[in-house]
């Protein structure tokens, strides 16, 4: 201390030493200026030259007391400030616990006027839906056809940075620089990849992961780890993998919601009845049922939001934290399936600096890893024509999974399996995503398709083994096409074709035959075994032939006969036409004594057909809310 008061005193004596002046400091004959103004000097009063000239003096004791002054009304300025701030924070929270209270009260009171009267739209605030779920005696919230239609109309799913249980709604303040990740727990089963997991740890880094990672990562990624079990192979799901920082808001960006990673997870969606419960649940739904084939019956029971907003590179200047990526990953489980939404909203950087991009703009290294990893040295999936490539850039634009750009779905419960199509890839056996991927030899069964991307007008073209039929394009990821009858059993090559192209699109179809095949027409009773019954009850699933209960059907009789080398598939009559689909119909026998049908005599294997009296009518209704 000592020491600090002599540099102390040393400077204010630097401060306050003048030169002595004298005549002779004005006396050269060279400079005017200095003699005129050594007379107007001398022409002055005394005690202005006086308090020109005079200097203070003070001693060591008065420079020691005038500095501890300063320090201790420092202090106390400090202490004032952090005790103003600590009571303007309890002000705030109590303010916010007794609106929040209010609110609850309200909710529980009367649900649907407190819905009119605070007119809270999800998407327009930044204050997260309160906690509660409605109590016994509440009316359940009825979503509108309209409301649906007005939720999926937007591309990213919801957050919030305000609100909630800690007014910080869904912002993650416990991750940033020194701790680039945290845990989570689901409190449910995601099945993933072939492994079940009840948490998660989010990343800053633009994944989930659900095991140890490796100690040091070498560029490009690739996975699984081949030194396993020496080197760690973790599991995760990788929206954007690649070393991020929390970026910075540009003045012209639209959202001000705060830059970093958000975490959001809805549980029990099956049997909530609170308003933002049945949006969430019937927004997944209908998302993921018209984005992935073979998802027609999907219900979710839980789901996790995460959204990395404003992320710019790691290893980059200061101005580089404007320039930022914002993606959102949406999980849906009903703890069989799951599904991955991956929306990708903005890019404007591929790679950090580890990884060879330069300092200011996030170019030229090896691009972000995108896709998933089943860890243990087991199975990867990478996402090309994307994952580490130039044309990562094209995740924006491309997609178009429920008619969006940026839009990506996966369903990744036992494998990963594509919702979306892939316009770039290039090549002679690409894979192909199909549902149902059996059918029975008689033919009839509506295969969806997935791979190549549609536009309105395309002819699809469908070839199971060597039968060929023209399909149907519902969207421009999805088409249609009827299986044939087919005169094979076991797997056969199941190709796919748009216009007068190549069969590029493969994949392997599984044909029943009539004796192992599913059931879809029952008899109600053993009547179909007399010689001559009354009557014979049939019954069906009506969902099989459309959602639109109003349709007609028509029920046929076909024969079955090789007399020849071609066996040959016969119709023999039609049973009832233009009936509802109630799924169910009662034959009456005698109805049909008059028919001549000696022709068919010989056949002695038949089969009852169930088809919509004009289906192309309802082409594409099947999958539409």
């Amino acid at each position: 201390m000592a020491n600090n008061y002599c540099y102390y005193l040393v400077a204010c004596l630097a401060l306050y030493a003048y030169p002595v002046v004298t005549q002779n400091d004005f006396n050269n004959p060279y400079d005017q200026n200095a003699q005129a103004y050594w007379q107007q000097i001398q022409q002055r009063p005394q005690d202005l030259i006086d308090q020109q000239f005079s200097r203070p003096s003070y001693s060591f004791q008065e420079i020691q007391r005038q500095a501890q002054q300063q320090q201790q009304q420092r202090l106390q300025q400090q202490q004032l400030q952090q005790q103003q701030q600590q009571q303007l924070q309890l002000q705030q929270q109590l303010q916010q616990q007794r609106l929040q209270q209010q609110r609850n009260q309200n909710f529980n009171q009367n649900p649907t006027m407190f819905r009119e009267r605070q007119n809270y739209n999800s998407f327009a605030s930044r204050y997260a839906p309160p906690t509660l779920r409605l109590q016994a005696g509440s009316a359940p919230y009825v979503l509108t056809e309209m409301r649906l239609a007005e939720i999926r109309e937007e591309f990213m799913y919801w957050y919030f940075d305000r609100g909630g249980d800690n007014d910080l709604g869904d912002y993650q303040t416990d991750i940033h620089g020194s701790m680039p990740q945290i845990h989570k727990n689901f409190n449910f089963q995601l099945p993933f990849f072939g492994f079940r997991f009840n948490y998660t740890r989010v990343s800053m880094n633009g994944y989930l992961e659900f095991s140890d990672p490796p100690k040091h990562y070498r560029y490009p990624l690739s996975f699984p780890i081949k030194e396993w079990p020496k080197k760690n192979d973790p599991s995760f799901i990788g929206i954007f993998f690649s070393k991020c920082r929390i970026g910075s808001l540009r003045t012209d960006d639209i959202d001000r919601r705060k830059p970093g990673v958000y975490f959001r997870l809805e549980r029990d969606l099956q049997a909530r009845t609170d308003q933002f419960g049945v949006e969430m649940r019937e927004r997944l739904m209908w998302d993921i049922r018209e984005g992935v084939v073979g998802a027609d019956s999907f219900v979710p029971k839980h789901s996790a939001i995460i959204t990395w907003k404003n992320m710019s590179f790691a290893g980059g200047i200061d101005n580089s934290l404007y320039r930022t990526n914002t993606f959102q990953m949406v999980l849906a489980t009903d703890e069989v399936f799951t599904y991955a939404i991956f929306n990708y909203a903005d890019m404007q950087w591929t790679s950090h600096t580890e990884a060879g991009g330069d300092t200011t703009g996030g170019e030229g290294g090896v691009p972000a890893f995108v896709g998933f990893n089943a860890g243990n040295g087991t199975r990867s999936y990478e996402y090309y024509p994307y994952s580490q490539r130039s044309t990562i850039r094209d995740l924006v634009g491309r997609g178009w999974a429920n008619n969006f750009p940026g839009r990506h779905i996966f369903r990744i419960d036992e494998n990963i399996m594509l919702g979306t199509c892939n316009k770039d890839i290039a090549g002679t056996n690409l894979p192909l995503v199909f549902a149902p991927e059996s059918g029975n030899m008689l033919g009839g069964t509506v295969v969806n398709i997935t791979g190549p991307c549609f536009e309105p007008g395309d002819k699809v073209r469908c070839k199971f083994d060597t039968e060929e039929v023209v399909g149907t394009v519902v969207n421009r990821n999805r088409a249609v096409c009827i299986q044939p009858f087919l005169m094979a059993e076991g797997y056969v090559i199941f190709d796919v074709a748009i216009g007068d192209e190549k069969y590029n699109w493969k994949g392997k179809y599984f044909v029943e035959t009539p004796a192992t095949a599913t059931e879809r027409i029952r008899f109600q009773d053993a009547a179909i075994r007399e010689r001559k019954p009354k009557e014979i009850k049939i019954t069906w699933e009506k969902q099989n032939l459309t959602t639109n209960f109003d349709a007609q059907i028509e029920i046929s009789l076909y024969g079955y006969r090789e007399v020849t080398i071609a066996p040959e598939l016969v119709f023999i009559d039609v049973i009832a036409k233009n009936i509802p689909n109630s799924g169910e119909y009662i034959i009456n026998p005698d109805a049909f004594e008059d028919r001549d049908n000696t022709k068919n005599l010989d056949l002695t294997f038949g089969f009852l057909q169930i088809k919509l009296t004009n289906p192309t009518m309802y082409s594409g209704i099947s999958i539409s809310p």
